[in-house]
């Protein structure tokens, strides 16, 4: 009796130790794994925030040319930029974008905002100096998400 007892704890022991190296590999698992989601679950926010400073990058560009070429004027009718407020130097103009940088008057679109307000005045262009096309003057392009955090910005565009 007392050796059936001895082989009983015998194989007992040798039974608990692959059970406790199985849970803890089992651990370890849950733990690695944990972590490459985590990873993963970042480079994803990274990624869209990457497209979307390269969206807004493509934006500005595109309206700083407009500036350049034919005045703060046309880049108003382009966007379809509405007066937001008075600047320093003049009014402020902005317009709502969807998720793909897109122009929208639908509020419940709005996924990001384009700012363009005028950073010098000059005396001879008067108080509508931003309809001008010959005079020279700076308007600074900005574009913000939804929550007014500046995604990408053109600080000066110098028209003449």
């Amino acid at each position: 009796m007392d050796s059936d007892n001895k082989i009983r704890r015998a194989g007992f022991k040798a039974f608990r130790l692959p059970l406790l190296e199985m849970v803890l590999i089992i651990i370890i698992f849950i733990i690695v794994s944990a972590m490459i989601t985590r990873i993963f679950i970042s480079a994803s926010a990274y990624s869209k925030r990457a497209a979307d400073l390269r969206k807004a990058d493509i934006l500005l560009q595109n309206a700083a040319e407009i500036v350049r070429k034919d005045g703060l004027s046309e880049v108003i009718f382009t966007y379809g930029l509405l007066r937001s407020g008075q600047g320093e130097y003049g009014n402020a103009f902005e317009t709502g974008l969807d998720e793909d940088f897109n122009a929208t008057k639908e509020a419940e679109r709005v996924e990001y905002y384009l700012d363009v307000v005028p950073t010098e005045k000059h005396a001879e262009l008067g108080d509508d100096f931003y309809l001008s096309k010959n005079g020279k003057y700076g308007v600074m392009i900005d574009v913000y998400d939804k929550d007014r955090n500046l995604i990408s910005s053109v600080s000066e565009v110098y028209v003449k």
